[in-house]
């Protein structure tokens, strides 16, 4: 919701992004808060058209181009279209003995800049040219503005945009809520007897369960970056995952499930990675 004083532009954060905010201040040169993804493109490509997609994608989610600051008295706000977007010149990699590897490592590098979230822009991206048929478009993002359902929204529309471009089309209207009117959603459903449901749903839903395994006692640091493995899985293991997502569906249904409150950092963003390490 929009703050009290002259300056009604300025927002509060989700509680969400509020953790996320003060986290990132504890460790401000850790770049494990960012996210990113690589989208792979072959044949013909307009790389300005590519590139005017994504500026106008992330005009249009707005939280994606927002300004974070701490006032005097300490609230932390933002100020949606406040920065614009990062986009770097584009990589040309054409000439390099192994193209594929140099790119990965270029976005590697990308990925472990920190971002000063009062002065830097909170979105990035470039494009990598492989080959004249051959392009990597490069996505980074700060997860105070995006996660990874706000991802595959972002990456929609960009799509969109691009399409509408080469074909010399109208593009439909985006379809992105403001950040005002998450907040407010937000907010609202805080103050309504949801809430009071939702927890306590949670409480008792969670009452006695063990406290969590931890792979050594007491705190620990805080990692600066994250580590993934890929595993194919065959189409029975597929058939299976899906049959027993629907067992657990058929049963949470029997519990009275809680009303899915608005409160992730990327939903302001796009009704707002898949946050993928490009590796």
């Amino acid at each position: 919701m929009p703050l009290a004083g002259p300056d009604t532009s300025r927002l509060a954060l989700s509680r969400a992004q509020s953790g996320v905010w003060f986290a990132q201040q504890l460790n401000p040169d850790n770049p494990l808060f960012n996210t990113s993804e690589c989208i792979e493109l072959r044949g013909a490509v307009d790389e300005e058209a590519l590139v005017t997609a994504v500026s106008a994608a992330a005009s249009e989610a707005e939280v994606l181009v927002a300004g974070f600051e701490t006032l005097a008295d300490g609230t932390v706000v933002q100020t949606p279209g406040a920065r614009t977007l990062d986009l770097a010149p584009t990589v040309d990699l054409i000439s390099v003995v192994d193209p594929w590897r140099a790119a990965h490592e270029w976005m590697a590098r990308d990925l472990e800049r920190p971002v000063d979230l009062s002065v830097d822009p909170c979105v990035r991206a470039a494009v990598l040219r492989l080959a004249d048929d051959h392009v990597l478009l490069y996505l980074r993002a700060h997860h105070i503005v995006l996660d990874a359902f706000g991802f595959s929204l972002f990456n929609r529309r960009i799509a969109e945009r691009y399409t509408a471009a080469v074909a010399d089309a109208e593009v439909a209207a985006a379809r992105f809520d403001s950040v005002e009117t998450l907040i407010r959603e937000e907010s609202d459903y805080r103050d309504s007897t949801d809430f009071d449901a939702d927890r306590d749903f949670w409480s008792a839903y969670l009452d006695g369960v063990d406290e969590a395994v931890a792979l050594r006692p007491g705190p620990g640091g805080i990692a600066r970056r994250s580590r993934g493995a890929r595993f194919t899985l065959d189409a029975d293991r597929q058939r299976g995952l899906v049959a027993s997502a629907r067992r657990s569906a058929r049963v949470g249904a029997t519990r009275s499930p809680p009303s899915s409150p608005p409160t992730c950092a990327g939903r302001p963003a796009a009704r707002t990675s898949r946050s993928v390490s490009p590796s």
